[in-house]
């Protein structure tokens, strides 16, 4: 989780939060990854450059156990051009993911997971609505994308990561919607005290420590 400039490890099973050291800065022009451990409580850095621009408010998709971004350009590279990248957290390495099209237009789509496969969706910034988005049915095979059409028109939406056989939760604007796969049916899903939902994550739940001063 990132607060206020800083980076915390958070476990909501055992309740601890522990901020993380800072990231060295090692230059401007090409980006690192660094993978924390907790054993150490340190950071290390993969020992090799990659040629992507990143925004360090730019959240990765977990997929597949890879952690996926949607970036516009290449380090050094002329003409603009968009990329799916991944980094596969077990063997620590990153990789490209053919897009659906020639070019597409980051600021016009975001990186998403629906169920268990990547996915593209417009993002709303155009102020458009829009009722297509494309997922891939084969994970890194470029001809297995496949445009899927939404029963509603949206402007904004995106997979919450929950599913099972026949429904779907979605984030739709700033409410949660239900939806049934088997037809073109939706429910509004409300939550006592939260009147708005901006993001949804999940996680595995863990009891181990954050902190090196629990036995």
């Amino acid at each position: 989780m990132l607060h206020n400039g800083g980076f915390y490890l958070v476990n909501p099973a055992t309740r601890e939060s522990k901020k993380l050291a800072e990231i060295l800065d090692v230059g401007k022009r090409w980006n690192y990854v660094s993978v924390y451990t907790l054993k150490t409580g340190s950071w290390r850095m993969i020992q090799r450059r990659y040629p992507y621009k990143f925004d360090r408010m730019q959240k990765g998709v977990l997929l597949n156990g890879a952690l996926h971004w949607l970036l516009m350009d290449r380090v050094g590279v002329e003409h603009r051009s968009s990329v799916i990248i991944s980094f596969n957290l077990a063997e620590e390495n990153v990789r490209e993911i053919p897009l659906p099209l020639a070019s597409i237009d980051t600021r016009d789509y975001i990186v998403g997971a629906f169920r268990d496969c990547l996915c593209l969706i417009h993002s709303g910034a155009d102020g458009g609505m829009h009722n297509e988005f494309w997922i891939m049915k084969e994970y890194g095979v470029r001809e297995s994308w496949t445009k899927i059409r939404s029963p509603i028109p949206y402007s904004a939406l995106r997979h919450s990561g929950f599913w099972k056989k026949s429904h779907d939760l979605l984030v739709f604007r700033d409410r949660l919607l239900l939806c049934n796969s088997n037809g073109p049916r939706f429910r509004n899903i409300s939550i006592s005290g939260l009147p708005e939902v901006k993001e949804v994550g999940i996680y595995l739940e863990s009891l181990v420590y954050l902190n090196n001063n629990v036995d």
